[in-house]
């Protein structure tokens, strides 16, 4: 059984170097690693620039920035207290689905899904912003699934509460992923 207690994402540790920065995370309970190619003393011009050198698929771009703040941070010799639980971040933001994998209409055009994700309740909060009430095996989750902007930036989501991808097995992540474009189809 998932535990959907599991913090959603957590910087564990931060080590740092003159040119590079690694974070060991845990994303929904998985453990990985972020690690930055970092500005030296004295760069000049180049002093905010930063490469990528591992970062975790499946990683949203607001959960990356917050990850990647807490590192330069923590470079800049500033006293960063870990372990610093980003959860309450990742579930206020409104962002691309969170697993990577499958294009979406591959996921829509598939027919079945997991038993274990119901839908229970779709509210039309305004044109193209719909609410989604969903039991994730047995557990009550709220989706606020954004399709304003979906032709050029597609769908966005937001977890408000209950059960979030990232705490999923794959099958269920996209099971709910299935759901929710099925709940909000026009």
């Amino acid at each position: 059984m998932t535990d959907f207690t599991t913090p959603l994402l957590v910087v564990d540790r931060i080590a740092v170097s003159p040119y590079q920065a690694r974070a060991e995370i845990r994303i929904g309970g998985r453990p990985e690693r972020v690690q930055l190619g970092m500005p030296g003393p004295g760069d000049g011009p180049y002093d905010k620039i930063i490469s990528y050198e591992k970062v975790p698929q499946g990683l949203s771009e607001s959960a990356l920035r917050w990850v990647i703040d807490l590192m330069r941070r923590a470079h800049g010799g500033e006293d960063v207290r870990l372990p610093h639980d980003l959860s309450l971040s990742v579930r206020e933001a409104s962002d691309p689905w969170p697993v990577s994998g499958h294009e979406y209409a591959s996921m829509t055009e598939r027919d079945g899904g997991s038993s274990a994700i119901q839908t229970t309740q779709v509210t039309q909060d305004a044109p193209g912003l719909t609410t989604v009430c969903l039991q994730v095996h047995g557990t009550p989750a709220v989706v606020v699934v954004d399709k304003r902007d979906a032709p050029t930036d597609g769908l966005r989501f937001r977890f408000a509460s209950g059960p979030h991808p990232w705490q999923l097995a794959t099958e269920d992540s996209y099971a709910m992923l299935r759901a929710l474009i099925r709940a909000t189809r026009d």
